[in-house]
């Protein structure tokens, strides 16, 4: 869901939550331009149901602080090196968002936590606590003797709910938010940081993820390594209809090393098909709501947040580009279906490829049980700027709210709850929930591909309400078939306009 940041109400509304506490023991076939806005919309889908190298780029990076831009124009430079990544010696592109100092892994000290014994920690949940919640919850009390309360908000009133909360000081201790949250909530300080409540040197904690959720050098999202996470897209595809047609499947093209950009298409055009000869596709190549995916498989961000507060705009540079054109290709075939209506048009065998997470590809749509078909899965194709394999992600992080009177408990919680559940990863349970939405065998190839590949994530989304405005930009691209590079040009001023109210504390 790529919820809209607003400025923070500066008035205090004392929420009014049930409560839980633990711890004592216990379609339509029409698709045109129109589209655009709706797909956008149907990314509410996605996110409630989850819980470089540019060696060619010759564009200019855009900078925009609150200290700097006085109008909507800005400045434009020529950063000295690239913002997103490096070349470094051995020829091979450095990772975006790694840590810059080393970190020796230690265990986190025995009694980094003992201060939490007698408290309790606030938790928010989206429903009332299961089976499952209930016993880490007593298993969290028993190792450290705090209790947990769980504050539950539907997800659709939840980020009004926190808002208030956070400006009545009287808020959880913990939530979890997306990264498309992240700039608005950081820059409004509607997070705090977590680095003094967390061991960084635990093997517990992502040091690449979190880096991505950094503000000011600070980290603001908590993430586990432990767990198989599975918030990166995947390409699922239609086994069955490449079978038939005679089709190269897109895993061969990855095993051998040749799925790139350009395979990707000719294998999209290839599958895509007008039956009738009505000049309206009957079967599209690729269907996705996730526009820009394709441009963080070629290792672009699209913005870069500075530690001092800035934020560099990289959505002008060429690595970007290449990612935009190759889907606006393949809509100016027909080859491509960019509305809300994707999953239907897979699930009704429309559709030949998709690029999702696996639970709103699979499990959301029950396609398993449901499907006519057999499913296959692969990696995305890498782009043609990068030697490094990027899993283009939606991340949900562990945050801290501002005010929160537990922190050092809510801390304690996530990092209880990561290794608990990778404690638990196999029970009989957990596994019947997984199988709903990754199969064994897809589990193999998932696995390999998170193993090889670095997680990548835009937050570009969180300035403003570039996410709504983004749209123009889009259909620009899409729609009117404008070249990337003249699109974003025309656009780029409302980007640095948004990411300006958004420093500035005014969105």
């Amino acid at each position: 869901m790529r919820y809209r940041i607003r400025a923070i109400a500066l008035f205090t509304v004392v929420m009014v939550f049930s409560t839980f506490i633990v711890g004592c023991g216990k379609s339509s076939d029409k698709v045109d331009a129109s589209s655009l806005s709706q797909a956008s919309q149907s990314e509410d889908t996605g996110y409630s149901n989850l819980l470089e190298d540019n060696s060619s780029v010759d564009a200019e990076s855009s900078t925009v602080s609150a200290n700097s831009f006085d109008n909507v124009a800005g400045k434009t430079s020529t950063p000295d090196k690239k913002p997103a990544s490096s070349t470094g010696t051995d020829g091979k592109q450095d990772v975006v968002g790694a840590e810059s100092e080393q970190i020796t892994e230690k265990p986190t000290p025995n009694n980094f936590y003992s201060k939490i014994k007698g408290t309790t920690v606030k938790v928010y949940n989206a429903a009332d606590p299961s089976k499952e919640n209930l016993k880490l919850a007593d298993a969290f009390y028993k190792k450290y003797g705090c209790k947990v309360q769980w504050e539950v908000m539907a997800w659709n009133e939840f980020k009004t709910k926190l808002l208030q909360s956070v400006a009545a000081k009287n808020t959880v201790d913990y939530f979890q938010y997306f990264d498309n949250q992240f700039a608005g909530f950081a820059a409004n300080n509607v997070l705090q940081p977590v680095d003094n409540y967390i061991y960084i040197a635990d093997k517990t904690w992502d040091k690449q993820v979190m880096s991505l959720f950094k503000w000011s050098g600070k980290r603001y999202g908590m993430y586990s390594s432990l767990l198989p996470n599975s918030d990166f897209g995947m390409i699922y595809y239609n086994k069955t209809m490449f079978e038939n047609a005679g089709q190269k499947e897109p895993i061969e093209y990855y095993n051998e090393g040749k799925w790139n950009f350009e395979t990707f298409k000719q294998v999209a055009l290839d599958m895509t098909t007008d039956e009738n000869g009505d000049g309206t596709t009957d079967v599209y190549g690729f269907a996705t709501w996730w526009w820009d995916w394709a441009v963080s498989a070629n290792g672009n961000r699209q913005v870069e947040i500075k530690d001092n507060k800035t934020v560099e705009i990289t959505l002008n540079q060429a690595s970007a580009y290449k990612g935009m054109q190759l889907l606006a290709d393949l809509t100016k075939r027909k080859a491509y279906l960019y509305s809300d209506q994707w999953g239907e048009f897979f699930k009704q065998s429309r559709s030949a490829m998709i690029f999702e997470r696996p639970w709103n590809a699979i499990g959301y749509y029950d396609l398993y049980n449901t499907g006519n078909f057999e499913i296959g899965v692969c990696p995305p194709p890498q782009g043609p700027d990068t030697k490094t394999v990027y899993a283009p992600s939606i991340i949900a992080a562990g945050g801290i709210p501002s005010g929160a009177k537990n922190p050092l408990g809510a801390a304690a919680y996530y990092f209880f709850k990561s290794n608990y559940d990778y404690e638990h990863r196999n029970d009989a349970e957990t596994m019947k929930n997984t199988r709903k939405y990754i199969s064994e065998e897809h589990q193999k190839i998932i696995d390999a591909y998170r193993n090889k590949s670095v997680r990548i994530n835009t937050q570009v989304d969180g300035f403003g309400n570039w996410v709504s405005v983004r749209n123009n930009m889009w259909q620009d691209i899409f729609v009117k078939q404008i070249p990337p590079s003249t699109a974003v040009s025309a656009h780029l001023n409302e980007l640095k306009y948004e990411i300006n109210s958004t420093l500035r504390g005014t969105k």
